[in-house]
């Protein structure tokens, strides 16, 4: 009786506690889902960064004793090697005086990821992310941090790292020219960014020639475009000294080509001049360098950090990404490599390759650079040309570098064999040191099997000596230590992806367990033996100083098991075996709903690569509302407002999904698409305003919306207008576009009293969806670039239809069902979803990070700035979802109403769980994690650089849909408020 009294006291529980259960799941689901996305990197990407090592410097005299590299930032491999009449003296120097090749770099291809691999010879700790690519989240070591003395100029976002942290920084120099010059407008031609730098590198040696002769600073150049520091050499002291030092680095960052490929992409005329004045500011230097020091005792490099994709933006493994130049003379350097009988370039593993490399997008191919006529081409690893920078100059090997030495690059082979045997020291010294970290904390440490008599050993610098007497067994002997440091990066390997597996399957079944057994009365206290294998589980981590993610890993995954069994444990038994039956036949048309439903999440998944499937699933939800068993079609005989709504869904979801068989949107602004589509938008708005059903109140706050929308689209025009002509964006303007930016929304709150009741906005739920989609009409078209404002039209008007459509169709259904789920629930899950999908990939491809244009953001900022940018995008990409979002909440409510009335008009007492809107979006939080498990377990780190930035960028996107879900289903709840308690009865035709 009493276990009676409980079940009928939940089942008659107020809307106040259901809220708040809900709520509790949601936090739940946000922490589950935010905490797990952060597994990649502890299961992929640690930091590689250990301290302790010994340092290991070549023992002969280095061939150089300053070394220049010079970093074009954003510069394409085929642009500079297709382009001999842009870029003649670099040309020239890889023909006949020095080697050349292709440096491939690895995912994310961006500025900082690519300067530490070029500098510090490591792979970027991912973690930079949370600072911007900027500042140092770990202090690594560096060529600059090795060299005895070092000047770096260019940009405030690339030099600081390299001295933060350092042993001694008062050594390193920087010139900057300030953050507000980089700016994206194209106003001032950022070629004048690179003219500024080898300005003040001329100002440099000018100032170290007017001390040794004992004459006064000249003025260095003027630049006319960007403000020259007051700053002058003259003031420092050991200017002389230091830079006749052995082991100098001179690093020159060069940020225009990065800066105009964004602005104007890199096939522009822009672009390409920009490569013109790169190559005679180096001409320019190489000449200055030479008739200063006049000792032949100078290297030059000359490379890039990344390339970038033909729309103008970089980060992913594309391979117009990741093949970067490399050209490399002067002191030490071997020259032209000569050109052989069968070989067409040697590849980074040192093999001959005889085959001509082919890349999608790298025009003209490889085989039409005309260097491959006069010299070999010598490819690398972006990270190799750290070795060789430490190398030419004599310097130690950056501490916790990966790369290694190319001999062939070499003039002298005793030499260069003496820095190889220095390059495997360092990487065995790294090896040693994370495999002693690793047995300090392991309680049943198992070493790399190769390297386990190293391990060993008394004297491991020995090592080197008795295992090393080639070249040859010195590469092999790098690559066993390379792959014993993957073994220990990877060492925790087997037992994260069980327990991430097991924490994503146990979420599934925990949050399907209220959709499923929604009367469990749970016991309160976990199972004995949850405990004791957290317990367990516990003293392991903390043996093995686990970091606290670990534990939050662990912790979820036994709480989610312990908390489902006691769910299920808890549940209501069958009566009668006459009930258990009926049941079971009602339950078959769900079961058979639920393995279409699982087909169609593998379509979703694969809707990832290919968008064009997207288009095939909005075809058949087009067509459902017509299907003669259908309810939409059902109700349609009876209901004219659902024959409207049905014909209004099938021609927008249609039109929305023909968008994925278009081209992603590109990088440059189309007037011609985009004014179509703000026509299309106002449109839409205008005659939503002119509606007979809204009151004077609604129709002002529409009317207000409508003008909101044309004062966006007149003001894109003018910043479009203006960027064409190179005049950059204009303050007023910039102004305008962040008022639309925070107005536009804040009109969805109109009209609301103190107590939260809405008192002017429309109560119909539809309505109030409209009202959204109108809401977020202006943001969209400020972040427009193309057809993307047509597509938001043809999505908008589909998710106002549908939950239209749903909400006639529902009301005119007269058959219910007292199971957990019913076939039209997977139906409007499945809905969701495709409906979620098409709004992310409708324009674009966005699981790979070079569909991020940043052209979508220059009408609100145009001065680099990572972390606004991003939120920009990220508003862009999160406003079909809110559109979306809503629609659901509406279809979800009424849906739950409806079998509501059914219960309790039927003679059935047993309780549903679909009473409760929250679970249908439970249902598709829950099965959305199939998708997240899927990609998860797809995540790779081996092969090409796409496949691996692009399994990384899936899992990525998987694991933050369903953290947005969960804030947009809160965040909707807000924004339609008491309009879901007005669902007026349908008048039957």
């Amino acid at each position: 009786m009493k276990q009676t009294r409980r079940r009928d006291n939940e089942a008659d529980a107020s809307p106040r506690s259901r809220k708040t259960h809900a709520a509790k799941l949601l936090l739940l689901g946000v922490l589950f889902h935010a905490i797990y996305a952060v597994s990649i990197f502890d299961i992929y990407f640690t930091s590689p960064v250990v301290r302790g090592m010994s340092p290991a410097a070549p023992t002969l005299t280095p061939p150089a004793r300053r070394v220049v590299l010079m970093v074009a930032d954003g510069l394409r491999a085929d642009t500079l090697f297709a382009n001999a009449s842009r870029a003649p003296f670099l040309h020239s120097i890889a023909r006949d005086h020095g080697v050349w090749g292709v440096a491939h770099t690895r995912v994310p291809t961006e500025s900082r990821p690519g300067h530490v691999a070029l500098l510090a010879g490591m792979y970027e700790d991912v973690s930079a992310v949370t600072k911007g690519w900027k500042m140092n989240p770990v202090e690594f070591d560096s060529i600059v941090n090795a060299s005895s003395a070092a000047w770096t100029m260019g940009s405030p976002d690339i030099l600081p790292m390299f001295r933060h942290g350092a042993d001694r920084p008062e050594r390193i120099r920087m010139d900057m020219y300030s953050a507000e010059e980089e700016d994206f407008a194209g106003k001032h031609d950022a070629s004048a960014l690179d003219a500024w730098v080898f300005d003040r590198f001329e100002g440099l040696l000018r100032a170290a020639s007017a001390k040794r002769a004992g004459l006064p600073e000249l003025p260095p150049p003027r630049n006319e475009v960007v403000a020259a520091s007051e700053e002058t050499h003259s003031t420092d002291a050991n200017l002389i000294a230091d830079l006749h030092q052995d082991r100098v680095v001179i690093f020159l960052h060069l940020l225009g080509l990065d800066t105009n490929g964004h602005a104007f992409r890199p096939h522009s005329d822009p672009y390409r001049n920009n490569l013109h004045l790169v190559d005679d500011g180096i001409r320019r230097t190489t000449q200055l360098i030479d008739e200063y020091f006049g000792d032949g005792r100078t290297a030059f490099v000359f490379s890039a950090d990344h390339g970038m994709h033909a729309r103008g933006n970089h980060g992913d493994g594309d391979p117009q990404n990741t093949l970067t130049p490399l050209i490399a003379w002067g002191a030490g350097v071997r020259g032209p490599l000569a050109v052989t009988d069968g070989a067409f370039r040697v590849a980074p593993d040192g093999s001959l390759e005889s085959e001509p490399d082919t890349y999608p997008g790298v025009e003209p191919p490889p085989a039409a650079w005309p260097l491959h006529q006069s010299a070999l081409r010598r490819d690398v690893l972006q990270a190799d040309v750290s070795p060789l920078l430490a190398s030419l100059a004599g310097t130690r090997i950056p501490s916790n570098g990966v790369g290694v030495l190319h001999t062939d690059l070499l003039a002298d082979s005793k030499y260069a064999f003496d820095a190889l045997r220095a390059n495997a020291r360092q990487i065995m010294f790294q090896y040693l040191t994370k495999a002693q970290q690793r047995r300090e904390r392991e309680p049943w440490y198992r070493p790399y099997p190769p390297l386990a008599q190293l391990e060993e050993s008394a004297d491991p610098a020995s090592w080197v000596q008795t295992h090393g007497e080639t070249s040859e067994q010195l590469r092999a002997f790098i690559q066993e230590c390379l792959e014993g440091l993957s073994y220990l990066q990877k060492y925790d390997w087997l037992f994260l992806r069980a327990v991430v597996s097991l924490g994503y399957v146990a979420w599934m079944a925990y949050s399907l367990s209220h959709v499923t057994v929604p009367e469990s009365l749970p016991r309160r206290r976990p199972y004995a033996a949850t405990v004791a294998v957290c317990a367990v589980v516990a003293v392991y981590l903390w043996v093995k100083h686990a970091p606290a993610t670990y534990y939050l890993y662990c912790g979820f995954a036994a709480y989610l098991v312990d908390a489902t069994a006691r769910r299920i444990a808890g549940a209501p038994r069958a009566t009668s075996p006459s009930s258990s039956t009926g049941r079971r036949s009602s339950s078959l048309p769900a079961i058979a709903a639920m393995v279409a439903y699982v087909v169609g999440l593998e379509c979703l998944v694969a809707s990832y690569e290919h968008r064009g499937i997207l288009a095939v699933l909005a075809a058949g939800l087009a067509l459902w509302p017509f299907v003669p068993a259908s309810s939409a079609s059902k109700s349609a005989h009876v209901v004219p407002e659902c024959r409207s709504w049905r014909a209004v869904w099938s021609g927008s979801v249609a039109m929305a999904g023909a968008a994925t068989l278009l081209p992603p949107v590109g990088g440059e602004t189309d007037p011609f698409q985009l004014g179509g589509g703000a026509a299309l938008v106002l449109a839409l708005s205008w005659l939503w305003s002119r509606r007979p059903t809204s009151n004077a109140t609604s129709r002002w706050h529409c009317q207000l919306r409508f003008a909101l929308a044309v004062a966006a689209t007149a003001n894109v025009a003018w910043i479009v207008w203006s960027l064409g002509q190179r005049e950059g964006l204009p303050p007023v303007a910039q102004a305008i576009s962040w008022c639309i930016l925070l107005a536009s929304p804040a009109t969805l709150f109109l009209g609301e009293s103190s107590s939260g009741a809405t008192s002017t906005s429309s109560l119909d739920p539809v309505e109030r969806v409209a009202d959204v989609a109108a809401a977020m009409a202006p943001l969209f078209i400020l972040l427009s670039t193309a057809y993307e404002l047509a597509f938001f039209a043809c999505y908008a008007t589909a998710c106002v239809a549908w939950a239209g459509m749903e909400r006639a169709t529902i009301r005119t259904t007269s058959t219910a069902t007292t199971t957990s789920l019913a076939p039209g629930d997977v139906r409007a899950a499945f809905t969701f979803l495709t409906l979620i999908h098409l709004g992310f990939f409708g324009t674009g491809n966005i699981a790979s990070l070079a569909s991020f244009t940043l052209a979508s953001v220059y009408r609100l900022v145009t001065v680099f700035a990572p972390f606004l940018m991003g939120a920009l995008l990220i508003v862009k990409i999160l406003i079909p979802f809110v559109v979306a979002s809503g629609a659901f909440r509406v279809v979800a409510h009424v849906r739950a109403l409806s079998l509501r009335r059914f219960l309790a008009t039927s003679s059935s007492s047993s309780g549903s769980a679909m009473v409760d809107p929250f679970a249908l979006f439970l249902v598709v939080v829950s099965t959305c994690d199939v998708m997240t498990l899927h990609f998860f377990w797809k995540v790779r780190d081996e092969g090409s650089w796409l496949e691996i930035g692009t399994s990384i960028s899936h899992f990525g996107i998987a694991s933050g849909f369903l953290v947005f879900l969960f804030v947009l289903y809160l965040a909707c709840g807000l924004v339609l408020g008491n309009s879901l308690v007005h669902v007026p009865q349908s008048k039957l035709a």
